[in-house]
């Protein structure tokens, strides 16, 4: 089976100074040595400062907190291991939300040290 993930009003402009569909010159793709096998990016919209990933393998996910424009680790946290991998919510109050197994985290404000 298959799944995806999105967000309304987030993600890539319908339009874009480019030919129709041609998003290859404003696209870029950086590796990124510190997050190993990174499952799902995150993002807050446009002007979030900070991307989100679940990351590694299922019995030691990691959540990492990267700045969007240099994508340097500012934190990470790591998961309890599980048989699920959950997502992360991106939510409009500030704060993080990540589903694992059957554990609901809030990273308060998106500090990855501040956990409920």
């Amino acid at each position: 089976t298959a799944r995806s993930k999105y967000t309304i009003n987030a993600g890539l402009n319908l339009h874009s100074d480019q030919e129709e569909n041609d998003f290859s010159a404003s696209l870029m793709i950086q590796k990124q040595p510190d997050i190993e096998k990174s499952q799902w990016i995150y993002t807050g919209g446009n002007n979030s400062n900070y991307l989100f990933t679940m990351s590694g393998p299922l019995s030691g996910l990691i959540v990492t907190k990267l700045d969007s424009v240099s994508l340097e680790v500012l934190q990470t946290y790591k998961l309890p291991p599980g048989l699920y991998i959950g997502g992360l919510l991106m939510h409009r109050n500030g704060h993080v939300y990540c589903i694992h197994s059957n554990r609901l985290f809030r990273f308060w404000n998106g500090d990855l040290l501040n956990v409920t």
